[in-house]
């Protein structure tokens, strides 16, 4: 496991007791059965690589003793992923070429025998099923992230800035950022308010405190110059980053202005209404005054002209009635006696 960098580590430590029960043929008397598949019978063509009945025996003895030989692992996923990671190292060292016919029947076999060994009684309960898909080169990349994350506290308290293998760590370290780099944005979903959403979980860590940077600065390797520190890294990679930004540039501008004072908008609003109702309180009573002075001086005035036109009339009749005429006299009654 890297050279030894990792000896003494958690997941070395897990790999060494599934080597060691893999090896033990006692306890699974049925995991013989399910691999005679596998046994190229004599006078046929060879269809399985050599040896690799034992190879699917020591896989179903841990599979059967899973949850004894990893104890210690109180998730069943991690006593799972352990488990899946240590399949695929036994597969492609036994299957050193991927692309060939045997190696392709060989895998297709193996997962139809896993599928039926999970269904039996004494895994129905604590089944762990090992999925045979994609190829080696992916596998070996999800292992050592796997495998670093398994190690990430351990690697965090023993590596120090002066160290005699600092070289060696800069290197497998900086190696584990790249493929970081390489699957966080197809494993992990993250929003600016510290949550995220992770879809390979069972070989990579979405959580911030384990961005491998950390330890490239721990050692102070020459290759963290060319990383991204933990805030930026993050600010980046969250999807709803550019809405935020751009609500918060939004709520910038429009604060800029007296409209951030919630007190100062509802006096102003007040006395803008205020204004309007005196204006339009001005508008009708010097509307409504003019017009009545108009009408009453109209009703006065004529009042006025029928009273001294009447006076006039009168004064003309009576000038007609008791005018005396100059040609005529005074007549006087006589009576004789």
């Amino acid at each position: 496991m890297q050279n030894g960098l990792l000896k003494g580590s958690p997941a070395c430590e897990v790999y060494n007791k599934l080597n060691n029960n893999a090896s033990n043929s006692e306890g699974c008397p049925k995991c013989d059965s399910f691999c005679k598949e596998f046994n190229n019978k004599k006078g046929t063509p060879k269809k399985y690589p050599d040896d690799f009945e034992n190879t699917c025996k020591k896989i179903l003895r841990n599979l059967f003793k899973l949850s004894d030989v990893l104890e210690s692992e109180k998730s069943a996923s991690d006593r799972c992923s352990y488990l899946s990671y240590w399949t695929y190292e036994q597969l492609w060292k036994k299957l050193t070429n991927p692309k060939c016919k045997e190696t392709t029947e060989s895998i297709s076999k193996l997962h139809e025998v896993l599928l039926k060994f999970n269904a039996i009684d004494e895994l129905k309960a604590k089944s762990c099923h090992i999925y045979l898909t994609g190829s080696f080169d992916k596998l070996k990349e999800e292992k050592e992230m796997h495998d670093f994350f398994k190690n990430f506290d351990y690697l965090k308290s023993k590596l120090k800035p002066v160290t005699s293998e600092k070289e060696k760590y800069c290197k497998y370290i900086t190696r584990i950022l790249e493929l970081y780099n390489h699957h966080i944005r197809d494993c992990c979903t993250y929003f600016l308010k510290n949550s995220s959403r992770n879809t390979c979980e069972e070989y990579l860590k979405c959580e911030k405190q384990y961005y491998p940077y950390e330890l490239l600065s721990i050692l102070d390797c020459p290759s963290k110059s060319s990383y991204k520190k933990q805030e930026e890294f993050f600010e980046e990679l969250a999807i709803d980053r550019e809405v935020i930004l751009r609500n918060r540039y939004s709520n910038a501008l429009t604060c800029q202005g007296f409209m951030c004072d919630p007190f100062r908008v509802v006096i102003t609003i007040g006395f803008a209404l205020l204004g309007i109702f005196f204006l339009h309180f001005l508008y009708y009573k010097t509307t409504h005054s003019g017009t009545k002075s108009y009408d009453d001086i109209y009703r006065y005035k004529n009042i006025y002209n029928f009273l001294v036109s009447r006076d006039t009339a009168f004064e003309e009749r009576l000038q007609r009635e008791h005018d005396i005429s100059p040609r005529r006299g005074i007549n006087l009654s006589y009576y004789s006696t």
